[in-house]
């Protein structure tokens, strides 16, 4: 990558020099202040983005060494789903087969060929300093269609969880119990 930046400007140099009636001195300085700038910014990004990788590998590494993760098994009876608003990421409550309800919502839960299912597990890999390293689900069920549709404009009153929630409350109840309240 670093070997054709050189290249790429002395191209551009060359076509300028071609269509242009400037002096070539005047080109030139333009091209090496404009190539070392452009270069500077490509290589301080690169080293960034590579450190930001190895950074992950090392812990995608822990996590193979312990090899343990925290798994959440999730069997269900039926759920509902909550329109998306803004990209903010699907969301929807699980009426749990043991009681309560289960809320997923961010952008990990998108619908895919075999979710929402109604038995699924999310897994969570931990690294040895016991930090989840990524996050996947596990899809044992088929694809089912929610028992109900709750409307962006409803979703926007309620007080959503940003990423997983087990309430106590009877999936029916759910939307009561995360309504915002009004300051008193």
């Amino acid at each position: 990558m670093y070997l054709l930046l050189p290249v790429v400007f002395g191209v551009l140099w060359s076509l300028t020099i071609f269509a242009s009636d400037v002096s070539w001195h005047a080109v030139t300085a333009f091209w090496i202040v404009i190539g070392s700038g452009i270069s500077l910014w490509v290589v301080v990004d690169q080293r960034r983005d590579a450190r930001e990788f190895r950074t992950l590998a090392e812990r995608y590494d822990s996590a193979c060494r312990r090899n343990e993760a925290d798994v959440i098994d999730v069997r269900s009876t039926e759920y509902i789903s909550f329109e998306e608003y803004e990209d903010e990421g699907a969301c929807y409550a699980f009426a749990l087969e043991r009681g309560g309800t289960l809320i997923l919502h961010g952008q990990q839960y998108y619908p895919s060929s075999r979710f929402p299912s109604l038995n699924f597990s999310i897994v969570r890999p931990l690294d040895e300093s016991d930090r989840p390293v990524d996050e996947f689900l596990e899809k044992r069920g088929p694809k089912v269609d929610p028992s109900r549709v709750v409307p962006a404009t409803v979703k926007l009153e309620l007080d959503l969880p940003t990423d997983i929630a087990v309430m106590d409350t009877p999936l029916e109840e759910v939307e009561n119990q995360l309504r915002r309240r009004p300051p008193d």
